[in-house]
């Protein structure tokens, strides 16, 4: 319990839970990426809404995760900067 407590603070600290939340395909047409690239930019980002199951086994089957991610756009805008900013090797 006391992870979620602390999950739940971060979360109202960074200001997310009521702003505007932008889907994967909203995203990937706004920025004219796939969507595919789009998930894996964000599957791992701090402030994300991962809505879904994770992988489990079903006897010797693994069931494959299926997640639906909701962006923040201030996620997004901290992302989109990030990726602005890098230097180009």
């Amino acid at each position: 319990m006391e992870d979620y407590g602390q999950q739940y603070q971060q979360r109202v600290i960074e200001g997310t839970e009521f702003e505007r939340h932008l889907s994967v395909n909203e995203i990937s047409e706004m920025w004219g990426l796939c969507t595919s690239k789009v998930r894996r930019m964000f599957q791992h980002e701090p402030g994300v809404m991962k809505i879904g199951e994770p992988s489990r086994r079903l006897g010797s089957k693994l069931r494959r995760s299926y997640f639906t991610l909701r962006i923040p756009v201030s996620v997004a805008q901290r992302v989109h900067d990030k990726m602005c900013n890098r230097r180009v090797v």
